[in-house]
């Protein structure tokens, strides 16, 4: 399970909490627990096909092909010993494929202007705006592949690093002068993820750091600190070996890596390496570093120390002064230990390079490692044992999760766990969404040209000479072309106040702003194009109203299609969707509170302001208000809510939009009144609940007791007194989730007399979220009918004309209720027909009235007029995690979440929405951070290399869900509560814990017990920075 749950690096889904995809691979394993056991279908029922409901007889048209029908005319066959290089003539760029290093030297000879590509995995790091006319493949060149052990270790520089990775375990395990490649293949397995790792090569990577000296390669890191030697071929005879540092200063026109070399190490050597992350996997270092300590023999002397550190500056590689330092000393006593860690405080001196984190962190961090270095390679009659677990990573277990809720079997298949429909046609990939549709004859291709420029810069033309030279591109328009508005916000739909522009007219509103679209016969040229150069003259601050939604890619691809008569596909560049699109409003607040001794509120004074960005449209403080209040007695408090506008794209809505500032503001403030009176959070909250039906005191109460939460504080006391550089924490909030419903929604039902299966559509629109299989669910028990009978069709304009915008959790009840009302009328309509049976079945009376000519069909369009009522969904968490003291880093152990979901119309579902937006918000919350050039306003976190969600390895380690029980919704339909977002609000509890943690570590450290901010989100880096690390601290004894 462990490999299984490593090899999810490669894929980021946040929104579904990854537990239900994970254990699904899971089950694969050898070593399945019997939880994921239980879960398994029986090896009898697997034979039995859904559709049929039979066992197969193996008589399907398109049936499997068994190897022995497989002739020789089904297989491309390639000879296998032909090593004839291949040339592949493009016009203007010719791609050669070489098996041999003579061939490789006879292109580059002819060719000055070249390129070489392995697995080009670097393409992600560093963009390629423009190829080379002459591209080398050198993927199978066979000098570059396979390795030789004599004294050294000899790896080809073509070799994957998988290959690399698998051969480290071999050799390690075999030959005690290797084992230190068991810590390289460790520190490897936190370098990109396997995918990447499948293909990208050694040579690959070191070239990288070759061209970009401050490229954090984990490779260089490594194969420098135990002094690696590189080969680099001049000719197919002529070659030279040199260090990893005078690689970095070699001309390396007219030359190749042709491999690498690993000494053996002697054992009087101890190795030890780190990389620290802004999330567990998949991402680079904010500082990677490695140690090898040579000892004299048979001395507790050094004879020679090496300290590597990365992402430091281009140019700074070894720290040679502490390295000279430690040269003849013992390393492993205070005084030397002292002295080495003030010359390296003193000799690391980083650059500045957003969006990566500051400088001073990470000065501070690289001490903090060689410091954690020590402790791991101390002998242990040398070090406090409390220090030792210092020197190690957080071990994570695999991670797991249990989900308990009740369900009622006398409505089935309401109220039953079942998979989401569309399950099995998402995992198998034939899913269709909208890029996967087939070019047409003719199609074109657009691309937004965006006004890189500050805000307030006037547009004054454009230079578009050099894009229209580019072959394939068709056309330039920009907002002189629109014939209409240009706007594509719609005043007269709610919370839409101000008209924004679909291209930029005049005055640019925020860097990056869509000013022009390019128009080409394919995407490539689209958005190699759009690098239009736009011509502009600064003027003072201009403010502006434009929010950008789908609807401006609509807006844009209808004006293209329109001006040419043809259809367009309009593809945002992921770049270019984080730039222009607004993201979640950035809250801030001021408070005042007075309390009595025993923390009840006496007043509370809170103003909070939100940014808007560059528009007024889609503000969410009064809903930001109603969720501030949570669960507590209001009576005594005053809120005023501020919007404001800055130079930033109009922000919008996400995930529990309002709900998650609102209640996070106020718990910060529960929190902060415990602090400064000494008191236990919990009781704080506990005395300023709402006394009135609220239900939050005994579901605190339960999660108490589902978490063991006073016994486990017990241990979390004992485990923070028995290590200093480890610190555990963990906090409870309660939730109160004020829901409330929007309309109109449409469902429109059909009934097929001919077998009894019913075809539903609806207003709603399925994005993951499962209300497709909530409809059916519902359907289903309506009409008394399996969930085999019913289908879902594809949502539509055309019979769900008007229905509002799916989102705020309410989409799936409502158009849930909108098919209950039409199931109703229908139901009233077959009523005579199976009064007039003895032992109705649903098929028979479907046929019956289909002969009596009653019509099979109905629709419902649920409105506010319908009598419902808003609700409130009541929650609470426990969350327990873990942080090392000495990087940042941070565990969550273990997450108990109990929620009030009412009668769940589909648990499973459900499970997986609160799962999804609990993790979501754990995200928000710590890793996902935005940075803007302090400048110009440029977003500079716009990819997955420099904007991290969480991974598979950031869920809590130990995640447990519970419904509460007997808490049917008299208002809900069906009795149900929505789950869609409501999870995401306890989500800060974690910055809860971290504080904690941090306040614990402070005082250890000798500090003022001070309240403590921490920072949102909770990087690595504000989690570091706020525990106020000095020198002094770091000791042995």
């Amino acid at each position: 399970m462990k490999e299984i749950e490593n090899s999810f690096a490669s894929n980021i889904c946040r929104c579904t909490g990854y537990r239900p995809i994970a254990d699904a691979f899971k089950s694969f394993a050898t070593d399945i627990d019997i939880r994921l056991k239980m879960k398994l279908q029986d090896i009898e029922d697997v034979g039995f096909f859904k559709p049929c409901g039979a066992l197969c007889q193996n008589m399907c048209q398109h049936k499997c092909v068994t190897t022995n029908e497989i002739t020789d005319q089904d297989w491309c066959i390639l000879e296998k010993d032909n090593n004839k290089m291949i040339v592949i003539d493009c016009g203007n760029h010719k791609w050669y494929k070489p098996y041999n290093l003579t061939d490789v030297f006879n292109v580059i000879n002819t060719n000055k202007d070249y390129k070489f590509i392995a697995g080009n995995t670097g393409q992600g790091v560093y963009h390629v705006i423009e190829y080379p006319k002459t591209i080398i493949d050198i993927f199978y060149v066979a000098e570059l592949k396979g390795h030789l052990l004599d004294v050294n270790l000899i790896l080809g520089a073509g070799m994957p690093l998988s290959e690399m990775m698998n051969l480290f375990l071999e050799v390690s395990a075999s030959n005690d002068g290797f084992s230190y490649l068991k810590q390289f293949y460790e520190h490897m397995d936190l370098v990109a993820h396997i995918p990447v790792r499948n293909i990208g090569t050694i040579g690959g990577n070191l070239y990288m750091k070759y061209t970009n000296n401050d490229f954090q390669s984990d490779i260089f890191l490594l194969f420098e600190a135990v002094g690696a030697m590189i080969t680099i071929a001049e000719a197919p005879k002529k070659e030279k070996t040199v260090t990893l540092l005078e690689f970095l200063e070699i001309d390396m026109r007219g030359k190749i890596i042709k491999n690498i070399k690993l000494p053996p190490l002697s054992e009087y050597c101890y190795f030890k390496s780190y990389k620290i992350m802004p999330r567990s996997q998949n991402a680079h270092a904010v500082v990677n570093a490695a140690f090898l300590f040579k000892f004299k023999q048979n001395s507790n002397l050094l004879e020679k120390a090496t300290l590597v550190f990365g992402s430091i500056s281009a140019k700074f590689n070894h720290a040679s002064k502490t390295e000279a330092l430690l040269e003849d000393k013992d390393p492993y006593n205070n005084k030397t230990l002292k002295s080495a860690l003030k010359t390296l405080y003193k000799e690391i001196s980083p650059e500045d390079m957003p969006p990566e984190p500051s400088a001073a962190y990470r000065k501070m961090l690289a001490v903090a490692l060689f410091y954690k270095a020590i402790l791991y390679l101390c002998p242990d009659e040398k070090l406090n044992k409390r220090f030792k677990s210092g020197g190690e990573a957080i071990k994570r277990h695999i991670s797991n999760g249990t989900q308990s809720f009740d369900t009622d079997k006398t409505v089935w298949p309401l109220n039953k766990p079942v998979p989401k429909l569309e399950a099995q046609v998402q995992c198998s990939g034939e899913a269709v969404f909208a890029n996967d549709l087939p070019t047409e004859k003719g199609e074109l291709f657009g691309s937004f040209v965006t006004a890189d420029n500050r805000p307030g810069s006037i547009i004054s033309g454009f230079d578009i000479e050099e894009a229209l030279k580019i072959p394939g591109v068709i056309a330039f328009y920009s907002a002189k072309d629109i014939p209409g508005d240009n706007s594509f916000t719609p005043t007269n739909v709610p919370l839409i106040l101000a008209n924004e522009e679909i291209l930029c007219s005049r005055v640019v509103k925020y860097y990056g702003e869509p000013c022009g679209i390019i128009v080409a016969d394919r995407e490539k040229t689209a958005n190699k194009a759009a690098k239009v150069n736009v011509i502009v003259r600064r003027v003072g601050g201009g403010y502006g109203g434009k929010i950008t939604r789908s609807c401006q890619i609509a807006c844009a691809a209808a004006l293209v299609a329109h001006l040419q008569g043809k259809i367009c596909r309009f593809i945002l560049p992921l770049e270019t969707s984080m730039m222009i699109i607004g993201k979640r409003l950035p809250t801030s607040c001021n408070f005042e509170v007075g309390v009595n001794k025993e923390g009840e509120i006496q007043y509370l004074k809170n103003k909070f302001y939100q940014d808007n960005g560059c528009a007024p449209n889609e503000t969410i403080s009064p809903i930001t208000v109603n969720h501030f209040r949570n669960c507590y007695d209001t009576r005594r408090w005053y809120i005023e809510a501020n919007s404001v506008h800055t130079d930033t794209p109009s922000n919008t809505w996400c995930r529990a939009p309002s709900s998650t500032e609102g209640l996070a503001m106020i718990e910060n403030i529960i929190e902060r009144i415990a602090y400064n009176m000494g008191l236990d959070p919990l009781q704080v909250r506990l005395i300023n609940m709402a006394k009135e039906n609220n239900p939050i005191p005994e579901i605190l109460e339960q999660i108490k007791k589902d978490s063991n939460y006073d016994e486990r504080l017990i241990e979390i006391k004992k485990f923070n007194t028995d290590n200093r550089w480890r610190k555990r924490a963990m906090s409870l909030i309660p939730m109160t989730y004020d829901l409330f419903y929007l309309s109109p929604y449409n469902a429109l039902v059909s009934i097929y007399h001919a077998d009894g299966s019913v075809s539903i559509t609806h207003g709603g629109t399925e994005m993951g979220q499962g209300v497709n299989t909530k409809v059916a669910q519902v359907c289903g028990y309506m009409f008394g009918i399996p969930l085999e009978k019913i289908s879902i069709k594809p949502s539509s304009s055309f019979t769900s004309p008007n229905s509002m915008a799916t989102g705020a959790s309410i989409g799936s009840e409502c158009v849930s209720f909108a098919t209950m009302k039409a199931c109703e009328i229908i139901l009233e309509r077959l009523k005579p027909v199976r009064e007039k049976m003895d032992k109705p079945v649903w098929e028979k009376i479907v046929k019956e009235a289909f002969n009596d000519g009653i019509d099979l069909q109905a629709s419902y369009t649920f409105s506010m007029k319908d009598g419902v009522k808003p609700y409130d969904i009541y929650g609470a968490v426990v969350l327990e995690v873990e942080v090392d003291i000495l990087t940042g880093n941070h565990d969550v152990r273990r997450v108990d979440l109990l929620e009030d979901t009412g009668r769940s119309l589909s648990p499973e579902i459900d499970i997986g929405q609160i799962e999804g937006a609990f993790v979501m918000g754990l995200g928000y919350w710590t890793s996902e951070k935005n940075m803007y050039d302090a400048d110009s306003g440029k977003l500079l976190t716009n990819r997955t290399w420099t904007y991290k969600p969480p991974g598979i390895k950031d869920i809590p380690a130990d995640f447990r869900v519970y419904f509460r029980r007997n808490a049917r919704n008299p208002y809900g339909v069906l009795q149900s509560k929505a789950t869609g977002e409501p999870a995401l609000c306890m989500a800060v509890v974690l910055t809860h814990a971290l504080r904690e943690a941090v306040r614990a570590a402070r005082l250890e450290a000798g500090y003022e017990d001070q309240w403590i901010e921490i920072g949102n989100p909770c990087t690595v880096e504000n989690i570091f920075m706020s525990l106020g690390h000095k020198l002094e601290h770091f000791k042995l004894k």
